[in-house]
This record gives structure tokens, sequence and C-alpha cells, in this order.
């Protein structure tokens, strides 16, 4: 979905037309589940988190800011509604679950798809400080590229590159 098709629908959800809250669920509905999942690593949990998210875009549309970035914009509210329910829980983020993807047919695996389906990857990825577990993730599991990332962290494009490319040399150090 184009920005200009998701402002378009933010404007309708603003105008009451359920319509365009439909269309951005249609269209996002997995890419919030595997945020979420990535923050709880608990299919539950991330199916609330989901379910918050839509009610919440659907009565606070007038905050949304038209003319942005909206993946980055998305991924920021889902991820705050996610820490704010691990708070709400206390619960510590897992990293575990939300690595498991299957391999795509016919495809020849990258060091990180290798890395992604190690146990000891999943392992490793645990003990990584919160903020590389949080920029791995979100590179991973919501396939958000660095730009994006930096948006929704708040951080220098090059930081979050050097925090990813340190934590993949990481991983696959402990994987080899």
């Amino acid at each position: 979905m184009t920005n200009e098709k998701f402002d378009e629908c933010m404007l309708r959800i603003r105008s009451g037309d359920m319509d365009g809250l439909r269309e951005i669920y249609e269209e996002y509905e997995p890419y919030i589940f595997r945020i979420a999942m990535s923050y709880t690593g608990i299919r539950d949990d991330a199916e609330d988190i989901v379910s918050d998210f839509f009610v919440n875009l659907w009565r606070k549309a007038d905050r949304y800011k038209a003319g942005g970035g909206h993946k980055a914009w998305l991924t920021a509210v889902v991820r705050n509604l996610a820490l704010d329910h691990l708070r709400k829980n206390e619960r510590q983020i897992p990293s575990e679950e939300f690595f498991e993807e299957p391999e795509k047919a016919g495809s020849v695996p990258s060091a990180e798809d290798k890395a992604v389906s190690s146990i000891s990857f999943k392992e490793m990825v645990s003990s990584l400080p919160l903020i590389r577990q949080q920029i791995v993730a979100m590179k991973i599991a919501g396939e958000m590229t660095f730009k994006e990332i930096s948006a929704v962290l708040g951080m220098p494009v090059g930081t979050v590159t050097w925090h990813y490319r340190e934590s993949m040399k990481r991983l696959k150090e402990a994987t080899a």
C-alpha cells in the first residue's frame, strides 16, 4: 500500500468509513502480527495486540499525521502496544517463535536464513542487548528497511545498521 493510499484510508476512517479500516487491516494484519509476535513470542498475546492495534487505529485516527512514512508509523504504534503489554504482564521479551519461518521453495538460503533456522541462533538472539533484539526482530520478522527501523527507534541509520551487522556477526560466529 502506498503512503497516499494509506493516508486516504485514514481520512476515510476519520469520517467513520469502516471500509478504510478494512483495507488497512487486509493489507497490514499479517505485518502487525509478525511485529507483535516478535516482541511477545506468544501467539495469544500477539493476537491481542493486533486487536488492540486496530481498535486504537479506529478510535485515534485523528492523531495520524499524513504525509510521512506510514509503515514506520505502524511499526512504532504496534511496538509501543507490545511493550506496554509486556510491562503490564511483567514479561521479558522472548526471541524464539518469530524466527520460525519456512524456507522458500527453490531458493538458496542466505547466511541470515541459515542463522534464523538454527536453534543456537534463537538462543543467542535472547542473549543480545534488548535494542539489538528489537533491531533484529524488525529487520527479519518485520521485513523493515534500516531507514524504517531508524525512524521507529529514533536512532541514526548508521547506528541501526551497525547494531544489526554486529548482531548478525555475533550470531553467525555462535552458529558456526
